[in-house]
């Protein structure tokens, strides 16, 4: 498993518990938004939610970071996974460590630059960081 491996799979676990079809941060908390897969479904507390995927990435991320030659047959979570690739290699080297560049992932460079941090998310990612080795 490489770094960026690790790194992607902690952020994932961190971010929705690695799932996939996960809709987050929404605008309107209080809002019922309806939720359909599987030929089911269901309804959801909050409405216009602006993180999606395993990774809960915005629009205006996604934006930044996604790559301009996108697969026709290419999937939401592929896509996502590529443009946190490119944001790692954008990083790598230049951060203080890898929380520090989930950190940057979760608040943003500018939230982080003025002294903004989120310890249980630091502490939450350490541990899914760690736990991912080169063997798992």
């Amino acid at each position: 498993m490489t770094e960026f491996e690790r790194f992607a799979a902690a952020l994932a676990k961190t971010e929705s518990n690695d799932f996939e079809l996960t809709w987050g941060d929404a605008k309107e908390p209080d809002g019922t938004s309806q939720l359909h897969w599987g030929g089911l479904g269901h309804s959801a507390k909050g409405a216009n939610f602006m993180a999606m995927g395993r990774w809960q990435m915005h629009p205006a991320w996604y934006h930044d970071w996604h790559e301009e030659d996108t697969a026709v047959d290419a999937s939401w979570d592929e896509e996502f996974r590529r443009a946190l690739e490119r944001f790692w290699h954008n990083h790598l080297g230049g951060e203080r460590s890898i929380v520090h560049m989930a950190m940057v992932f979760h608040l943003g460079r500018h939230a982080v630059d003025k002294g903004n941090w989120d310890a249980a998310y630091a502490e939450r990612f350490s541990r899914f960081f760690a736990a991912k080795t080169e063997e798992s």
